[in-house]
């Protein structure tokens, strides 16, 4: 009886070992797939990006309502306006790598984005390739001297008291577009 005991003990033993053993396996992989879910968001397709608002990913958003000297809101509302920073590229270029940045007196409605600065300004219209420097906070009537296929504007996130925390979350993740060459040639031709 005793052998029996012993063996029984020992089979235990090794089944929670090998137990141990598969959840600090499991618990890797999950780390791996975070952080490659984060470098390529919805890349991964039935593992969520992150619907929810915590941890940390290129370009997060985060907005606290401004206070006048009395402490009372803004009408409009204004807000401050926090977006981590993170990497933007065409597909084989160069990254171009976004400060942190912090954006005060942030209207409602606003929005939140990088430009790519595809082709220099008239009468050239050089091919040029380059992303602006600074995340941009601007109305829709701001963003309108942005005209493609000159400029092409990728809105991170919307500012508005409407949205759960004051953001709508646009993009979550690094920036990788297409390689854009030859957008005169191919896609239009320019006076």
């Amino acid at each position: 009886m005793s052998n029996d005991l012993s063996s029984l003990k020992a089979s235990i033993n090794i089944a929670l070992n090998a137990i141990s053993q598969v959840e600090a396996d499991v618990s890797v992989l999950k780390a791996q797939v975070e952080e490659i879910d984060g470098d390529y968001p919805c890349m991964i397709p039935c593992i969520p990006s992150g619907g929810d608002t915590e941890g940390d990913y290129a370009f997060k958003i985060t907005a606290t309502e401004e206070l006048d000297g009395n402490g009372d809101p803004y009408d409009p509302p204004k807000f401050t306006v926090k977006v981590l920073g993170g990497t933007a590229q065409t597909l084989g270029g160069t990254p171009y790598v976004y400060d942190d940045e912090e954006l005060s007196n942030v209207e409602e409605g606003w929005h939140i984005y990088v430009v790519y600065e595809n082709l220099e300004p008239a009468p050239s219209f050089t091919e040029y390739g380059e992303w602006r420097p600074g995340i941009k906070a601007s109305s829709e009537t701001d963003m309108a001297d942005y005209t493609a296929p000159r400029d092409l504007v990728f809105e991170i996130g919307r500012i508005s008291k409407e949205y759960s925390g004051n953001v709508r979350q646009g993009h979550k993740g690094n920036i990788v577009m297409p390689a854009i060459s030859n957008v005169v040639d191919i896609q239009t031709q320019l006076p």
